[in-house]
């Protein structure tokens, strides 16, 4: 048995095999990947959750897939299932908020978005969105506005609204 033990482990060492090599060089990738890979999904998780869709009571939807939001914020979708006109509020193009918004939640860039809207506006096709200045004023309109849908950077701000209402967004 000792010579089958040696045999191996001679086998293992032989020069030109590259076995040990090798095992030692993905060992060391692993060791220092995972633990970046870790923090970039960590970092990545902050920036899409950061981001939360609110909208009026009144709108009949509890949750959203990416293309139905999709819909919405390039105003494709005028009208809820209850048939109340949808109205879209955004914070200005520069701001962080938006910015996160639409690259990381709708994954289209924020200039896009924007082309997007002005097609509609100028070729008489439809209306853009309503831009508030910033997250207080997105909480007064989405809760004084019927079929309102807007966005927020912490839920907290509006836990003592009445008339506001947090969606998900399924994947």
């Amino acid at each position: 048995m000792a010579s089958v033990t040696v045999d191996v482990t001679t086998r293992l060492m032989i020069p030109g095999t590259g076995f040990e090599r090798r095992s030692f060089l993905r060992s060391s990738r692993l060791g220092w990947l995972a633990p970046w890979l870790f923090c970039f999904s960590l970092l990545f998780a902050e920036l899409t959750h950061g981001v939360q869709l609110i909208a009026h009571e009144s709108v009949p939807v509890k949750q959203l897939s990416l293309k139905e939001l999709r819909a919405i914020y390039t105003m494709r979708l005028n009208q809820w299932s209850n048939d109340l006109k949808v109205q879209v509020f955004v914070l200005p193009q520069q701001n962080d908020i938006h910015q996160r918004f639409s690259k990381n939640i709708l994954q289209v860039l924020p200039h896009q978005l924007q082309a997007a809207w002005y097609r509609l506006v100028y070729s008489g096709m439809g209306r853009g969105p309503i831009e508030v200045q910033d997250q207080q004023a997105m909480i007064e309109r989405v809760g004084n506005t019927p079929g309102a849908i807007g966005y927020l950077e912490s839920i907290d701000a509006v836990s003592g609204e009445k008339t506001i209402k947090t969606i998900k967004l399924n994947p």
